[in-house]
């Protein structure tokens, strides 16, 4: 299977070169689909599953380049891609009420690998309630510009910062809900 990119210039109102890489086996999909892509430096990145295995699938924007690379196989598939904290490409994962932030890091050798960062108890972290049946926590929204994490419970959803672990109740409900946060500002004319 091939995947294809090509860049379109308002500039120019043309389209680029078509760039393309290949993914092994023929079984490919966007899975995460309710997640959008992230840009981080020169690169673009999105989530795929290809044979059954998340990958992610980086455009670099500068080299013109299409790179697929494998996410670590010992997390479930309720990720997304994220900003690290050092600025580089980041996961996040959640598998039950445990919350795992990962960073890919290159040695000095040139080999990039996944690097286990911080865990967080989600539900120690926000005193979820021992009388109210449970269920498993879902990621249904990410905020790139704060790193912040969108999670539906038995009350609602709820919007924790990252960095700070602060936690805050939106007033809406959680049935099938995707949320596609972003932030924009305007500077009026003088």
């Amino acid at each position: 299977m091939r995947l294809l990119a090509c860049v379109y210039s308002s500039e120019t109102g043309a389209w680029g070169n078509l760039i393309s890489t290949s993914v092994r086996g023929a079984f490919i999909y966007t899975m995460f689909t309710r997640m959008p892509g992230l840009l981080i430096g020169n690169s673009l990145y999105w989530l795929f599953e290809a044979n059954h295995l998340a990958v992610i699938l980086e455009f670099d924007l500068e080299k013109q380049s299409l790179v697929v690379m494998q996410a670590p196989t010992d997390i479930e598939n309720n990720l997304t891609v994220m900003r690290a904290d050092d600025g580089g490409l980041g996961l996040l994962s959640i598998s039950g009420f445990t919350a795992k932030l990962w960073k890919r890091k290159t040695d000095r050798n040139g080999v990039a690998s996944w690097w286990d960062g911080r865990t967080i108890e989600v539900d120690k972290l926000l005193s979820l309630s021992s009388e109210k049946p449970r269920k498993r926590l879902s990621l249904i929204g990410f905020g790139e510009e704060n790193n912040t994490v969108f999670l539906p419970t038995l009350d609602g959803v709820l919007m924790v910062q990252l960095e700070s672990l602060q936690f805050r109740k939106l007033s809406v409900s959680n049935n099938k809900l995707w949320l596609h946060p972003f932030k924009s500002v305007y500077t009026g004319g003088t």
